[in-house]
């Protein structure tokens, strides 16, 4: 279904089809789940429609850091795949929170913690990882991967 790419105009529905299809093995394990969501941002002052897909640890319980999250080397065979497969159907993207900005580079967004040194618990941290360094990363107790596409 998916072998030319997202028609012009692609909704949510379609795109979260496309990941659970290309994500499950993953999704079929009840550690993780799937949110697709859209979001509006901007670029060279103009507002464009993106889609967040987030693929999350369902170990978190609510406000609970220091739950166990997942480590990197135990997804990425499966997800590096997903985004080759996923940028062959659409367009992925580089995306800024703090600016509400999405740039040509490709990246995927991670949310982890690590141990607080000072204090009992832990603490979030966020990073922003270049598609191609993927393969190379080391990252542990991650919470949520989240890449996105433009419309």
């Amino acid at each position: 279904m998916f072998n030319e790419g997202f028609a012009q105009g692609f909704g949510e529905d379609v795109v979260k089809q496309f990941c659970e299809e290309n994500l499950a093995y993953l999704l079929d394990d009840s550690q993780f789940s799937l949110r697709v969501d859209d979001i509006c941002a901007s670029k060279n002052n103009q507002d464009y429609w993106l889609y967040r897909i987030e693929l999350k640890t369902n170990s978190i319980h609510k406000g609970a850091w220091g739950s166990p999250g997942f480590d990197w080397q135990d997804i990425k065979d499966y997800y590096i795949p997903f985004l080759t497969r996923l940028n062959n159907v659409s367009k992925i993207v580089g995306y800024c929170r703090q600016e509400n900005k999405f740039y040509d580079y490709q990246s995927v967004e991670i949310i982890y913690q690590v141990p607080n040194k000072k204090e009992k618990g832990y603490i979030p941290y966020y990073k922003v990882v270049n598609i191609k360094d993927l393969d190379n990363l080391e990252l542990d107790n991650i919470w949520h991967i989240s890449v996105y596409i433009k419309d």
